[in-house]
């Protein structure tokens, strides 16, 4: 198996949003908001946003809240930053307590400072009757296109599988539709699209003649060798602590996480290629999330 990276990609989207804040001096701030639910990846994963987002002259004001925070007081939160005139964008890091809906969360941000492009407002941009611009972009189908283009992947008459988990899908309503409707905006009208879930019956048989299929699940190490054809692309989205390690190096403890692909199961499939979610497809996400920030910030500065 052939591991596609995006360094080099995402110093070159990292490098467009240096020359978008210095070239139009747009001031963004972003209020990025997490959970404590105690696992080393959340913090892990938060502190990531926080510091890429730094690296580059963008504000941030982090907040950190308690598993057991309730909706109305998060709510309560949202709207403070929704009025504070600073504030330019506004994401909370995924999980969130089971007690607070997502979808009452997205819509609680105004849509001018939500940067994943999951306001309704702003999901709307890919039904092709909204008339109306949009600075913000999906994450997952722009993530897509530009992993394609810069490792120069055709996929215009490609067949698709999308493999999303089940239980989050009931739990998120926002996922499904970035999963089903997102995708598909992504696919020229000459390709072919399959959904399928955790739980759909006989997955592989929907993935033996895929040539690309993006994996969106908690459920490790599901997808396996033997379930996909030679010259196939994996992108695998969601990456899942399954434990904890000591790391001499850096002397504390550190997450072990593994993602939906079944890696060691592909040792022998050297014709298929992979964008990891750790150091393939993840850093991309948070570069493209940075872009919508600063390009809604100059949009709605106006």
């Amino acid at each position: 198996m052939e591991r596609l990276e995006s360094k080099e990609l995402f110093n070159i989207i990292m490098q467009e949003n240096i020359r978008l804040i210095k070239e139009k001096a747009i001031t963004a701030t972003i209020a990025f908001i997490m959970f404590d639910n105690a696992e080393l990846s959340t913090r892990i994963s938060f502190n990531l946003h926080v510091n890429t987002a730094k690296n580059i002259g963008i504000d941030v004001v982090p907040t950190i809240l308690a598993a057991d925070t309730k909706e109305e007081e998060f709510f309560k939160i949202i709207d403070k930053l929704n009025e504070d005139e600073r504030i330019t964008g506004i994401m909370f890091l995924i999980p969130i307590p089971k007690h607070i809906s997502v979808e009452k969360a997205i819509n609680r941000i105004s849509y001018k400072k939500e940067i994943e492009g999951l306001h309704p407002r702003n999901a709307q941009v890919i039904f092709p009757t909204y008339l109306e611009k949009s600075p913000v972009e999906l994450l997952v189908p722009k993530a897509v296109q530009r992993l394609m283009s810069y490792h120069k992947i055709e996929y215009g008459n490609a067949n698709i599988s999308v493999v999303l988990d089940y239980d989050f899908l009931i739990e998120n309503p926002i996922a499904n539709l970035v999963g089903r409707f997102g995708t598909s905006s992504l696919l020229p009208y000459e390709g072919a699209l399959r959904i399928v879930t955790t739980k759909t019956k006989n997955v592989e048989k929907y993935l033996n003649d895929a040539d690309i299929i993006i994996v969106s699940s908690q459920k490790t190490e599901m997808i396996k060798g033997d379930w996909v054809k030679d010259d196939s692309i994996l992108l695998d989205f969601v990456p899942t602590q399954v434990g904890k390690k000591f790391d001499e190096q850096l002397n504390r403890e550190v997450p072990i996480m593994k993602g939906a692909v079944d890696v060691n199961s592909f040792e022998n499939r050297d014709k298929v290629r992979f964008f990891p979610s750790i150091g393939g497809v993840g850093p991309i996400m948070i570069a493209i999330l940075l872009q919508n920030a600063i390009k809604a910030a100059d949009y709605y500065r106006k």
